[in-house]
């Protein structure tokens, strides 16, 4: 199997974890773009190397973020937000599923930030666990 063809399924496949559709039929280089439908039917394209840096569906990062969008996407992960969203960078007051009370950016959540009290609390138990087997 050449090279070119690992790589366009390899492309595929991620695009499609992520309930997306690759629209091209090849991939000759880096330099060239990929073309997508994305999971809320936006077509467009972009470079391979932009969508393994983290970038997504340009039309899709325009779209208005609502309070309630926040709300629900919190609440996939037990997270209630206790202050009104504003924006994407502007901390808001929130609560994890440890009830935890804490500050996130709305950017910071969509990128996998956790708790900060829960990070804090999984690292010690994790540098005793090591102290522990040691």
């Amino acid at each position: 199997m050449k090279i070119q063809e690992r790589t366009i399924k390899k492309i595929k496949e991620a695009l499609k974890n992520e309930g997306w559709i690759l629209l091209s039929a090849i991939y000759k280089e880096k330099h060239i773009r990929i073309k997508y439908l994305c999971d809320k039917n936006h077509s467009d394209e972009m470079y391979w190397s932009n969508y393994q840096a983290g970038c997504r569906c340009k039309t899709c990062n325009v779209i208005k973020i609502t309070d309630d969008d926040v709300k629900q996407e919190f609440a996939k992960v037990g997270w209630t937000p206790l202050e009104a969203y504003k924006n994407s960078t502007t901390y808001m007051k929130c609560k994890c599923n440890k009830n935890h009370e804490f500050y996130i950016s709305w950017a910071s959540f969509k990128r996998g930030t956790p708790c900060e009290k829960c990070q804090r609390s999984q690292q010690m138990f994790t540098e005793l666990f090591k102290e522990i087997k040691l």
